[in-house]
């Protein structure tokens, strides 16, 4: 979560999350994956605007990381679900008391939601069931309809048992389907593919995709605003749209540099960037990133940094010429994107066929000043 510090330069977008929660409310009540890169504000719009808004609707929002344990996503949502029920099991509490009224019918938004019978059954042992019985004791306890939001959930596309804690998750979802709506997120589009877009996907037809857009002018114009008001600096609008792409759309990264810049004496936010992208390239240890790439993911990665396409006839001449080898073919480029993407070295953007990029703005900066001298090395190298 954000500290206060971020909260006080938080952009809100409450139209964004009118228009998630409507979908899910007046649309068909399948669940809604939000696909967006990381760090670009997706995770705190759920916790600090959809959750606030859901809650004032009449729903209870449960929030699931599922990067909370990676080595077993199931046990962190499973733990989220038992969480969410002992944080309601408040005897001597008001909303203890309520929870005594049975109530059989809940209106929400411009849904009728009808909450089922007591589960009579014993809680399962196994941890797929659980999921199941985890839900429907939570709407009983609640005695409201759900808002459940699986953050990082692509993840589940490559881990092991991935398939079987979908499938758990979409028949304990479907069973429920009249109390409880559910939100998916996802930093990565070709891992969501893999859960929702496929013939023979887990969730295939399951979600209805959204984009999840970037902040826009009107957040560096609150940006900028802020910092005339609290430190009384004013930023040059030009170097602030251009540092914040250069940060790939991060807001976080961009709030950090402008508080570095209104405590600073340098003259301009991006004298300010340059320099601390200097000094954070002489502690980098970007060298040993590159040598653990292969020869061919080495060369995407350098055309990408050096704002050159990936697939075109042009760039597997290139490659099959760096890596000695007689031709690449399209579906080898593919495999080899689809693996740096998994990997956390590329990021796809969910808008745009093939448009690729660096995960990390820094290893981007060092591989298009470094990229001329790295090839001559693998030259002499030969």
């Amino acid at each position: 979560m954000l500290d206060l510090l971020y909260q006080k330069w938080y952009f809100p977008r409450p139209e964004l999350a009118q228009r998630i929660l409507t979908l899910l409310m007046d649309g068909p009540g399948d669940p809604v994956a939000l696909v967006g890169e990381r760090r670009i504000g997706k995770t705190t719009l759920l916790l600090f605007e959809l959750m606030p808004l859901a809650k004032g609707q009449g729903l209870l929002p449960v929030y699931v990381d599922v990067y909370q344990h990676r080595a077993d996503p199931l046990a962190a949502i499973n733990y989220a679900l038992q969480e969410a029920i002992d944080d309601l099991t408040v005897p001597n509490s008001t909303i203890g008391k309520r929870l005594k009224t049975s109530v059989k019918k809940i209106g929400v938004a411009s849904a009728t939601l009808e909450l089922g019978e007591e589960p009579a059954r014993r809680r399962p042992d196994d941890p797929f069931l659980l999921v199941d019985w985890l839900i429907k004791s939570l709407v009983r306890t609640a005695r409201k309809p759900l808002l459940l939001i699986f953050d990082e959930v692509q993840e589940l596309a490559t881990v092991a048992n991935g398939e079987n804690i979908v499938s758990a998750i979409r028949s304990a979802i479907t069973k429920s389907k009249n109390n409880v709506r559910v939100v998916f997120t996802g930093s990565s589009q070709e891992k969501l593919l893999t859960l929702f877009s496929r013939s023979r996907a887990a969730l295939y037809e399951g979600a209805s995709t959204l984009a999840f857009p970037y902040l826009g002018d009107d957040f560096l114009d609150h940006i900028a605003q802020k910092s005339k008001e609290r430190f009384k600096k004013r930023i040059d609008p030009s170097d602030l749209a251009a540092a914040y792409a250069r940060l790939h759309h991060q807001p976080r990264a961009l709030i950090d540099l402008v508080l570095l810049f209104s405590s600073s004496d340098v003259a301009s936010l991006t004298s300010l960037l340059n320099e601390q992208v200097e000094f954070q390239l002489m502690g980098a240890q970007y060298d040993m990133l590159w040598r653990s790439l292969k020869p061919l993911h080495q060369r995407i990665c350098l055309r990408i940094a050096q704002r050159g396409d990936v697939t075109s006839l042009d760039a597997r001449i290139e490659y099959a010429l760096g890596t000695n080898r007689s031709e690449i073919p399209v579906g080898t480029v593919s495999d080899a994107l689809r693996t740096l993407v998994n990997d956390h070295v590329l990021t796809k953007a969910p808008s745009g066929r093939s448009r690729y990029r660096l995960d990390d703005p820094l290893f981007e900066e060092w591989l298009r000043r470094e990229g001329g001298k790295l090839l001559g090395q693998k030259r002499r190298s030969k």
